[in-house]
């Protein structure tokens, strides 16, 4: 039965959301530890449900999991930065490669997390820019 709700929770989550034994745990009400949800999620990935990838901070093994969309793979998210440098600007020839950016809409009220690999958060709230 804990299996099913944690598997429910994960399918509500955006597509290619990443995210470890510790999100389930406080997000699923019925886990009682984040061994718990640990040993879930690991079950999950063993029976082909779960993609898993193993991150080392420091000298602790952590996993972060994302679903697997049907039969098919589906590759590891990738993060990905784009950084604006004009020091090159006119060297590169004009047929050029160029990568697309895309600019999205946030509402009003938002919160904003960013999570590094080693587990440093930051949270920035609309209420929080004046």
């Amino acid at each position: 039965m804990l299996k099913e709700e944690i598997l429910d929770w994960i399918k509500s989550q955006p597509k290619g959301k990443i995210f470890t034994s510790y999100d389930v745990y406080v997000d699923v009400d019925s886990v009682e530890s984040n061994a718990q949800s640990s040993n879930v999620l690991r079950g999950l990935y063993n029976d082909g449900t779960l993609h898993r990838k193993e991150v080392t901070e420091g000298n602790k093994k952590r996993f972060t999991y994302w679903l697997k969309e049907g039969l098919k793979a589906v590759p590891e998210p990738e993060s990905k930065a784009i950084i604006f440098d004009d020091s090159n600007k006119g060297k590169q020839p004009a047929t050029a490669i160029k990568e697309e950016v895309k600019q999205i809409e946030i509402p009003n009220n938002f919160t904003l997390e960013l999570k590094t690999p080693n587990g440093f958060v930051i949270t920035i709230k609309s209420s929080d820019i004046k």
